[in-house]
């Protein structure tokens, strides 16, 4: 599981996800005002979790490849076979921008993220933003 602040980075710049982001007890958060990850949890003993913008002033979340993959709306093997013809073929989204996806896309969520983000925003990560893609 990436837990970097160069992932934290990509997610917290995805405000299509964000804004749809219904945080969870298991889920991956990073704390900016800690420079750390962990697991969000919260016991039903002690009431819910703290509100989706609270949590979103001092966090990101930090989606998992399963709940990337949820995202994106359609069957396993179409899914499946998008993503391997986008990963064989240099992963287009950065190929457009001329450069080497390890650059930016060096774990499975990272390169899920990008992957999601092209698919169902017309996204790509240009190193700093998501920008929309020719």
């Amino acid at each position: 599981m990436d837990t970097t602040e160069e992932y934290a980075t990509m997610m917290s710049k995805a405000t299509e996800i964000l804004e749809n982001w219904k945080f969870k007890n298991g889920d991956y958060v990073y704390r900016w005002d800690k420079s750390e990850a962990f697991v969000l949890y919260y016991s039903k003993n002690h009431g819910s979790p703290p509100p989706r913008y609270t949590m979103l002033q001092f966090s990101t979340p930090l989606p998992r490849q399963d709940q990337l993959q949820e995202m994106i709306d359609t069957d396993i093997d179409t899914l499946i076979s998008g993503f391997i013809h986008t990963t064989t073929h240099r992963l287009m989204f950065i190929n457009k921008l001329d450069v080497y996806y390890k650059l930016y896309f060096d774990s499975m969520e990272k390169i899920w993220l990008g992957f999601t983000m092209l698919q169902k925003f017309n996204k790509i990560w240009d190193g700093k933003d998501w920008i929309k893609s020719e």
